[in-house]
């Protein structure tokens, strides 16, 4: 309605326009007209932007389209496969150990993990300096500041307006300030960061452990099905086609119902327990592809190994020096150590909060009005303030304090004596896998004979097939058992090291290339099965034992050996003789102690300027 009689209005003003007498009069009237008109338009001119704007900040879901989809899809194809190397020729276990340290997506998810870890510590560095500020301002006005003064007694104002400043101002400072008590809390977090840091590294040892015994148990899967594949198929062959044999000697009543029936049981029953064996193979190269970041769809083969080849890794290493390298080296047990000073440092920090606030600052300013004397000059000021009702939480704080404590060192223990209790577990599991093993590596032998001799016969009866069959598929069990026996080994010592700590590469050896790489796997494989890691490990332990004890040198956070090798025998006799009090098995604190001090009083300010 508003609309309509405007645009009425509006023509109305225009008849009225072409209908004025000529004349003086008449030219007034015209622009009066015409500024109503000018106004008019003036308003439609208003709705429009306002419309406009009104459609410009309103949003609507848009839906994924197809050619997103698609481009999304191509984009990270590339990002998932562009960085890999082909695989060249048969790939062998180091080789593909090698591609998944290099090139697995978990793997490098971890690594962008801990660098964006040590990215968030170098922003905390710039956040223990102080604030400098610059600042720069235009004013202008249309009038002068002008004012009068006005008596107490309410007589009128004496004297004509006034002013002190100019109608255009520029003004400008540089300013350094420094919160003392920002500066703590900074400080503190700060080294938290640095121990989220090297959290974030013993994580990715771990899953680096893990993607190891990952891409291990897939490689003999995939050896398992690349030597049955064809046997197993074979097999399945000559058991169908025996099968079809027994129902046509069924429909044609050559033998006895009940003989006929019991071979085809028989029959369906290997049948079974063949395509039972395929299932467990046919997925063992789209496992293995996945972990070593190549497509799914790749075809390629591995290195099978000659059956005199499975070697059983022997060693002899004391268990109480395992658990010494497992108190020290084990991810878990580092990783709760720094969260054990998270939290000490945490506690410093809920303490700091008691100080009073100390702000500091000096600098230098700037001013373009004409009626000041000078017109630049340095500033300084220091103000003190404390808020005192917040000291009526210390003692609630401290008990909570002294509560987190008591929950850190109780979790800490207990991860202990799990650690503890996985040494000598892991140690069990791996000599009940070379006894599972050596078990199933002599049934495949004996099947492996008993398959020839039987193979030799020249009996062409019933009995006769359904014993080569149902041997060739025991034979083919036993076979496959052996390889899963085998690997389980191979996983019972890389769990061993795994929970010992000791890596398989350095930091060092993971920048190199790809065939760099896999020679240090495989030089690093050869010393887990030879037991010659955990030795060296032992030995190396001792070297910086002595070290450090001669030595007596204190770090301030980057998880010094000291600190770690003495919380260590704190903590190991701790969780042998459960009995001590574990409020003196704490975490080493940092190398500079903080005192604690509380301030009551007023906010204090104190300013000073000096003219230049």
């Amino acid at each position: 309605m508003m609309r309509q009689h405007s645009t009425s209005r509006w023509i109305t003003q225009q008849t009225k326009c072409r209908q004025l007498p000529s004349g003086k009069g008449a030219e007034v009237a015209k622009i009066e007209i015409t500024t109503q008109i000018a106004i008019t338009l003036r308003r439609y001119l208003y709705s429009a932007m306002i419309a406009l704007s009104v459609g410009a900040c309103s949003v609507m879901p848009q839906p994924m389209t197809v050619s997103d989809a698609e481009k999304s899809a191509e984009e990270d194809h590339a990002l998932m496969f562009g960085k890999g190397e082909k695989i060249v020729g048969r790939l062998s276990l180091e080789g593909a150990i090698a591609r998944a340290l290099k090139y697995n997506l978990d793997h490098r998810a971890k690594a962008m993990e801990q660098a964006l870890a040590l990215n968030q510590l170098e922003l905390d560095n710039f956040e223990l300096l102080p604030g400098l500020t610059a600042n720069a301002r235009y004013s202008d006005r249309s009038e002068f500041s002008a004012s009068v003064s006005k008596q107490i007694d309410g007589l009128p104002p004496t004297g004509d307006p006034s002013y002190s400043g100019d109608r255009t101002q520029f003004t400008g400072d540089l300013t350094l300030s420094w919160n003392i008590l920002d500066f703590g809390v900074s400080y503190f977090n700060a080294r938290q960061n640095a121990d989220r840091a090297l959290i974030a590294n013993e994580r990715r040892r771990k899953t680096l452990h893990k993607l190891i015994r990952e891409v291990q148990a897939s490689y003999w899967r995939v050896v398992a099905a690349q030597k049955l594949g064809d046997r197993v198929k074979a097999a399945v062959t000559q058991a169908e086609k025996a099968l079809a044999n027994a129902r046509k000697v069924e429909q044609e009543k050559l033998r006895t119902p009940t003989e006929t029936l019991r071979f085809q049981k028989q029959l369906l029953g290997n049948i079974r327990r063949l395509e039972t064996v395929s299932q467990q193979l046919s997925s063992a190269r789209v496992e293995l592809a996945a972990l070593i970041n190549v497509p799914p769809s790749t075809k390629f083969r591995v290195i099978t190994p000659l059956t005199s080849a499975l070697i059983v890794p022997k060693w002899s290493v004391p268990l109480d020096e395992m658990e010494t390298l497992a108190f020290h080296n084990n991810p878990d047990i580092r990783e709760k150590f720094y969260l054990s000073r998270i939290s000490m440092e945490n506690v410093k920090k809920s303490l700091v909060g008691f100080l009073p606030g100390i702000d500091l600052s000096a600098g230098i300013n700037s001013d373009s009005n004409s009626f000041l004397e000078e017109d630049h000059w340095f500033q300084w000021s220091a103000a003190l303030s404390r808020n005192l009702f917040k000291l009526l939480s210390l003692p609630a704080q401290m008990r909570h304090n002294d509560a987190q404590t008591r929950v850190s060192e109780a979790q800490r223990i207990a991860l202990r004596m799990a650690v503890l209790a996985q040494v000598h577990l892991v140690d069990k599991q791996y000599v009940n896998a070379v006894r599972q093993f050596e078990r199933a590596d002599e049934i495949f032998s004996i099947d492996k004979r008993l398959s020839n001799q039987i193979a030799k016969r020249q009996e062409s009866s019933i009995q006769s097939l359904l014993e080569r069959i149902f041997q060739e598929t025991a034979a083919i069990d036993s076979e496959l058992r052996r390889y899963q026996t085998y690997s389980d080994v191979i996983e019972a010592v890389a769990r061993i090291h795994s929970t010992l700590g000791i890596r398989i590469i350095s930091s060092k050896d993971s920048a190199k290339n790809l065939n760099e790489l896999t020679q240090a796997v495989g030089n690093a494989m050869k010393d887990w099965m030879n037991g010659s890691a955990i030795n060296a490990e032992v030995k190396r332990l001792e070297v910086l034992k002595s070290k450090e004890t001669h030595e007596a040198k204190s770090t301030d956070h980057g998880g010094d050996f000291a600190a770690v090798s003495a919380w260590a025998q704190q903590e190991t006799s701790a969780v042998k003789n459960p009995s001590g009090d574990a409020s003196f098995n704490a975490p080493p604190p940092a190398a500079t102690d903080d005192s604690n001090v509380a301030f009551i009083g007023a906010g204090a300010v104190i300013v000073g300027r000096g003219d230049t």
